[in-house]
């Protein structure tokens, strides 16, 4: 499925997809990570993210005030 920048509608993706988010800001980028991979965590599936070391921090700080065990994930 095709999605925009701002759309966190994670509902058409199956097991396997995969989303590339380019040119946009990084607090999107963060939070658009966020939502994702908090969707598939919770469904106990192996997620995996790529970028910069400052937006890790970021979005493990999101993650974390979202409930997600972080540190149990590593």
């Amino acid at each position: 499925p095709t999605m925009t920048s701002n759309s966190h509608d994670w509902a058409g993706l199956e097991p396997g997809d995969h989303v590339c988010m380019a040119a946009v800001r990084p607090e999107e980028r963060v939070s658009a990570a966020a939502h994702f991979l908090s969707d598939g965590l919770s469904r106990g599936e192996l997620c995996a993210w790529s970028d910069g070391p400052t937006a890790l921090g970021a979005l493990e700080a999101w993650l974390t005030a979202e409930g997600v065990p972080v540190a149990r994930l590593r």
